[in-house]
């Protein structure tokens, strides 16, 4: 018995679209899939050249995206819905059970309108809390600067030597 392999679309390999994060997560199974039918092929033939080769999985993963992308940004987030998240894994494959986004992520999606690759590892994380913006602005970042010298005082009240504190 054979396992049903998912064919694997243009569209999963199409790095000039633009991704939402269920886009990202359908080039992730994609090459998960890729990588699975490589492994099954006949690789030996008659016609089979000594500069041929057993594509890798990095040879693989460098058809849907950069494999530095792959391992800091796809392979920990969405390795964990496969393995411990089934409703959130159900959301992002998009399945008719799916529950509706709000249920799955507990906050709605703002700012951009859709959900990033960011809040899924904050999701993940039990971090995320929604957003209510793309970006803070740098204007509004403030900063309070230390000050360096403090004086200390002793108990019979004299002033006491300047030191840093940090």
């Amino acid at each position: 018995m054979s396992s049903a392999i998912p064919p694997i679309s243009k569209t999963s390999t199409d790095s000039t679209q633009p991704t939402a994060l269920q886009q990202l997560w359908a080039k992730y199974t994609a090459c998960l899939a890729a990588q699975q039918r490589a492994t099954t092929l006949p690789w030996i033939s008659p016609d089979w050249r000594p500069e041929w080769r057993r594509p890798t999985q990095g040879d693989i993963i460098m058809l849907f995206i950069s494999t530095t992308q792959w391992h800091n940004a796809w392979k920990r987030p969405f390795g964990a819905v496969v393995t411990g998240f089934p409703d959130m894994h159900n959301w992002l494959s998009q399945s008719s059970d799916a529950k509706p986004a709000l249920e799955v992520w507990g906050h709605p999606s703002t700012g951009e309108g859709s959900y990033r690759l960011k809040d899924l590892d904050d999701f993940i994380n039990g971090r995320f809390t929604g957003r209510t913006s793309t970006s803070p602005s740098k204007s509004k970042r403030t900063h309070k600067k230390k000050s360096n010298i403090t004086t200390n005082t002793s108990d019979s009240g004299k002033a006491g030597s300047s030191k840093s504190s940090r």
